[in-house]
């Protein structure tokens, strides 16, 4: 099944410290329906609300997987912003880290110290 990846950052809630980034594959269907339902705009490209709602449909068991591969505590508080760390990832060469719901896949990488 084709995915559509898209690039986030995990980032402290004060947004002071970047823990790493992952990329979520998003099963091309998927993003073809929230596409109809948010159609791109010939002006402003793409709708944000896609983007938003792939975001939003991180699952809690999903959040906690990406967080314990980059070792960070439960207590503190984390967001994902879109952008960073845009390598491409290779699907024939890269296995995801994990496979999440309704055909998602994860590549999860740590920030170098």
């Amino acid at each position: 099944m084709p995915l559509e990846k898209r690039y986030l950052s995990v980032v402290s809630l004060s947004r002071d410290k970047v823990f790493g980034s992952f990329v979520i594959g998003v099963p091309e269907t998927k993003v073809l329906e929230l596409k109809q339902k948010y159609p791109d705009c010939e002006t402003r490209g793409r709708d944000p609300r896609v983007d938003k709602s792939i975001k939003r449909d991180i699952t809690e068991g999903e959040k906690r997987q990406i967080r314990e591969y980059l070792h960070i505590p439960s207590l503190t508080a984390i967001t994902f912003e879109f952008g960073g760390g845009e390598r491409p990832i290779d699907e024939g060469t890269e296995k995801p880290l994990f496979e999440g719901e309704n055909g998602k896949k994860f590549w999860v990488i740590k920030v170098l110290s």
